[in-house]
């Protein structure tokens, strides 16, 4: 889709527009924080975005991520994952979300046992996790092999991760993404007495087919030739997506950028609903997703 046509469906079509709560079109301040916006009912009988779509997987639309979570009905997500902004930059698109907000559209969107991954950086991951240390769980780490901040390079070392923090209400699904190597017969420990944890039996495993747990750091390359600056790789989106959720299940992108969880979402027959509120990225996001579906109609993957 390009911006011609974004245009005669009456989008605003200028970069440093989107489209904020209640369908507006909105500018980004950046020396401001987002205003409190006045209750508003959270269930709708036919929930629909701004162009009059019905929301319902699988589909990207124009929208607030927030708002289109909200007017989801009740507990129909089972995994949000997301790239919030960070707000460390000038972009316009760089605005952090306002967090009380968006932890109530959780709340109502997603299944209380379905899990939230919202991938952050230092220092925007303390503010994420203090927000709701009640469903903060864990992390996963993404090791880059790329590393960013080289205007700071005399002053900071370069970062080469990313986190991504893991919330829910009541345990998940969880799939453990195995990997394989040699065979193996280990002992974890001799039997005994911990002051931490008490008395324990001695605990052995092994494996025939070399089979092992993963970690919490996942080394996945970076992307080049992106369409969003930020943009995430569709490999570790699949890896994600496949941990927390089963075929066939609905994941949510409420930031949607690139459309990289709606490709992964097709790659792993996931279904997906995602928003984006910058139209810029939105046209592209659209061709890339389709693109996805029709190479998975053929056999194939979606890049």
């Amino acid at each position: 889709m390009n911006k011609t046509t974004l245009e005669n469906k009456g989008y605003p079509a200028k970069s440093a527009d989107f489209v904020g709560r209640g369908g507006a079109t909105e500018r980004a301040d950046f020396g401001t924080n987002c205003p409190e916006v006045a209750e508003r009912s959270l269930c709708r009988r036919v929930p629909k975005a701004p162009d009059g779509r019905v929301l319902e997987p699988s589909g990207l639309f124009l929208m607030d991520g927030i708002e289109g979570l909200r007017s989801l009905p009740r507990h129909s997500v089972d995994m949000l994952l997301t790239d919030p902004p960070y707000g460390t930059t000038r972009n316009y698109w760089d605005v952090p979300l306002p967090l009380i907000e968006f932890w109530e559209a959780v709340r109502w969107a997603v299944k209380p046992d379905g899990a939230v991954l919202l991938f952050s950086q230092c220092p925007y991951d303390k503010v994420l996790g203090a927000s709701n240390l009640a469903m903060l769980r864990y992390e996963w780490i993404w090791y880059k092999e790329r590393g960013t901040g080289f205007l700071n390079a005399n002053r900071a070392p370069l970062k080469k991760s990313e986190n991504i923090l893991v919330f829910y209400q009541k345990p998940p699904v969880y799939n453990p993404q195995f990997t394989y190597g040699e065979p193996y017969r280990k002992t974890h420990a001799r039997s005994g007495s911990s002051p931490n944890y008490g008395k324990f039996e001695r605990v052995g495993t092994e494996s025939s087919d070399g089979r092992r747990y993963p970690s919490n750091v996942l080394f996945v390359p970076t992307v080049s030739h992106t369409i969003h600056p930020t943009q995430k790789p569709v490999e570790l989106c699949e890896y994600l997506i496949q941990t927390y959720t089963n075929e066939g299940e609905v994941v949510a992108d409420i930031c949607a950028g690139s459309g990289t969880t709606a490709v992964a979402a097709l790659n792993t027959g996931r279904r997906f609903i995602c928003f984006e509120n910058a139209p810029v990225f939105y046209g592209p996001a659209v061709e890339r997703i389709e693109q996805a579906r029709l190479a998975v109609a053929g056999g194939g993957k979606g890049v």
